[in-house]
């Protein structure tokens, strides 16, 4: 697989891509089972899509606590039917530098409640290797993701992400120097303060995605977002560098625990005044978007 390069360009740049205006899609939900629904159904709809593009569906899946009830409703019977999982293919977006069965290991949390329970081989399944050498672990997952994808402009069909306070996302974590690589697939990141290492797929991976999601709960969150969305990424955060060419972008989020909704946003084609126009929808929802 060829990556282009997407440099992140100064700040002039940065803020004329971030003001590009969008169609901006929102629903709203009453609580994190309606927010597991409505990324399970998406993740439905971009699986069916994959197969009438390519015949197959490449997903990236990632870890933490956001996920866990998506996976749990996708190995459901109301859900499980409706993947054709013979012709997928799971990959991750980062795993931190543990063993497959370590209870903080992504691969883990899918494989018990997902992977373990719908009619996936092993052949299928393409962990990053959490337990080997991390930088030689890396190398080889790049090899692996890049042998499924050698002629299209598009990696995955499907990478689910979320979003830390701090702004980051899979394990692109601000002022790291992994956020800027632009050349390697994966790369390991020795994040501050955190027990493990990490192995992360790089910015131009996810901004070649034909479908980024993005699950965000905790009203902690709020002004992060914001920050992204409303004024147009001023810290540099990571996650607000996650803007796939040319493909639809739908966010989920879930920012207040004491009344907690969800809007999924589904950014399909540019327009005109997208800042304005997120500014006046979020603004109608103080008790969920803090900060606003």
């Amino acid at each position: 697989m060829t990556i282009i390069e997407c440099g992140l360009g100064g700040d002039n740049d940065r803020r004329e891509r971030m003001t590009q205006q969008y169609e901006v899609e929102i629903k709203v939900c009453d609580d994190e089972e309606e927010l597991a629904g409505a990324a399970a159904d998406l993740f439905v709809e971009r699986s069916e899509q994959a197969l009438r593009r390519r015949g197959r569906f490449l997903v990236a899946l990632s870890g933490g606590a956001t996920p866990r009830r998506l996976y749990e409703l996708l190995a459901s019977p109301a859900y499980c039917d409706r993947v054709d999982w013979k012709r997928t293919e799971v990959f991750w977006v980062d795993e931190r530098c543990v063993p497959p069965d370590h209870p903080d290991s992504n691969y883990r949390i899918a494989n018990e409640l997902l992977l373990s329970k719908v009619p996936l081989e092993e052949k299928q399944i393409h962990r990053i290797r959490g337990e080997e050498e991390p930088e030689l672990a890396a190398k080889v997952y790049g090899i692996e993701v890049s042998a499924y994808m050698p002629k299209s402009l598009i990696t995955f069909d499907l990478a689910v992400l979320g979003l830390g306070i701090d702004g980051h996302t899979a394990s692109l974590f601000p002022g790291d120097p992994a956020v800027s690589e632009t050349e390697k697939v994966a790369v390991v990141v020795e994040p501050r303060g955190q027990q493990h290492g990490r192995i992360t797929v790089t910015l131009p991976v996810l901004n070649h995605v034909a479908t980024a999601l993005f699950l965000v709960t905790g009203s902690e969150k709020a002004t992060t977002v914001r920050e992204i969305l409303d004024e147009g990424n001023p810290k540099c955060y990571p996650a607000g560098l996650v803007m796939p060419v040319k493909f639809p972008l739908p966010l989920a989020y879930d920012l207040d625990e004491r009344a907690p909704p969800l809007a999924v946003l589904e950014i399909t084609s540019l327009k005109t005044d997208f800042i304005p126009r997120i500014r006046p929808i979020f603004g109608r929802q103080p008790a969920w978007l803090l900060g606003f």
